[in-house]
């Protein structure tokens, strides 16, 4: 998995930077990051829900984990 990971990021490089790696990995840091946030903001809603909101439904599709959104 960590060579695909490799041979992707230098194709990204190269690609969609034009071979700039700095340029690449702000780029790819701001989406990475961006994702995080994401995550980070869906699992606070769940948890918040089930310790506060008392909006916590077992079985909700939003509960199933995903890094790109429920199930994903």
């Amino acid at each position: 998995m960590t060579a695909i990971v490799a041979v992707t990021g230098v194709r990204y490089v190269n690609v969609a930077a034009g071979g700039d790696v700095p340029a690449a990995l702000a780029s790819w840091e701001r989406s990475q990051l961006a994702l995080g946030r994401a995550l980070l903001d869906r699992c606070r809603d769940i948890g918040d829900s089930s310790q506060f909101g008392g909006t916590f439904r077992p079985g909700d599709q939003r509960l199933i984990f995903g890094l790109y959104g429920p199930g994903n």
